[in-house]
């Protein structure tokens, strides 16, 4: 039974994560019709979905990496570590795209500072949502304190 309340707490991470990404590349698209000349394309819907694909996916790495770390005696995640998690985690997934893109396109391999700022902001800002969604959830029973949140058993 904890093996599907486990995989039922990463589903509901990614599900997180996956509207907090869709509605951060929707509101990159905007920002990006409204206040340059680059023509994108007309839906609003390509790059909401695209962002929700990217954030899902990190979110179930985020997940499995607090299903993996909770697994250590005396482990808690913190705001602290979610933050860190979150932005890591998404810098890191901005580098790598760049990297297969610049190996397999042959497009130049480099990182602007935006954009690194924009993910490893928006990768934070995912990791504090959800850090307050899961502090929100009710308590095992035997569970030590509110706001500190574990893999469990």
């Amino acid at each position: 039974m904890a093996l599907f309340r486990k995989l039922r707490a990463i589903l509901v991470i990614a599900l997180t994560w996956g509207a907090f990404w869709a509605m951060g590349g929707l509101l990159l698209f905007v920002a990006v019709r409204l206040f340059t000349d680059a023509r994108m394309g007309r839906s609003l819907l390509l790059p909401a979905f695209l962002f929700g694909v990217v954030g899902a996916t990190l979110g179930v790495a985020f997940g499995l990496g607090i299903a993996v770390a909770g697994r250590r005696p005396g482990w808690r995640l913190t705001l602290g570590r979610s933050i860190l998690l979150g932005a890591l985690g998404a810098v890191g997934a901005m580098l790598l795209y760049q990297a297969g893109a610049a190996l397999t396109f042959g497009f130049p391999f480099t990182p602007a500072l935006a954009e690194l700022g924009f993910f490893g902001g928006l990768g934070a800002l995912t990791g504090v949502l959800t850090h307050g969604t899961a502090a929100r959830g009710r308590l095992p029973a035997g569970a030590e304190a509110a706001g500190q949140l574990s893999a469990g058993e």
